[in-house]
């Protein structure tokens, strides 16, 4: 890596172990918003994510994001294709076409020109806040637990 943080490889399998619960957490919090759909939760992380992947490179708007409360306009989501959302996750085209579809009759996501967003409206939901203050409390235990495992080395690069 070349922005002064790197990890260390004698405790990678620990990291590596340490990721996979993090990540089935917030698998675990955003289920009960798709009233227990796996798939559906996937798929609207990764929707999610793509809409907004562009902002985590541009530290000027990534600023005036940061905050918990901080939702970014629709402006600022890019839409995604049924087809990268499949590709993305491995999915065949046709189950990730079965999954956005669900999601945008549930009214999780809509159809644009270009693709799919989760719209900043579902991001103000009481239950999507929630879901967001609980992921940052698991973030934060993430990190400090890759801090105390000394996984993560500052000053590198």
């Amino acid at each position: 890596m070349d922005d002064g943080v790197a990890l260390r490889a004698e405790t990678s399998r620990s990291a590596v172990r340490l990721s996979t619960i993090y990540f089935l957490e917030m698998v675990r919090l955003v289920m009960p918003l798709t009233d227990g759909d796996l798939m559906a939760a996937v798929v609207l992380l990764a929707i999610s994510e793509a809409n907004v992947r562009r902002l985590t490179g541009d530290p000027i708007v990534t600023a005036r994001f940061e905050g918990l409360h901080d939702i970014p306009p629709d402006e600022f989501r890019e839409p995604v294709s049924v087809f990268a959302i499949a590709k993305s996750l491995g999915l065949p085209y046709e189950t990730a076409r079965r999954h956005c579809n669900g999601l945008i009759s549930k009214g999780f996501c809509t159809r644009q020109a270009g693709g799919l967003v989760v719209p900043a409206s579902v991001y103000a939901r009481e239950d999507f806040k929630a879901a967001t203050a609980a992921n940052w409390r698991q973030a934060q235990v993430f990190a400090e637990q890759l801090l105390n495992l000394g996984s993560v080395c500052r000053g590198v690069g």
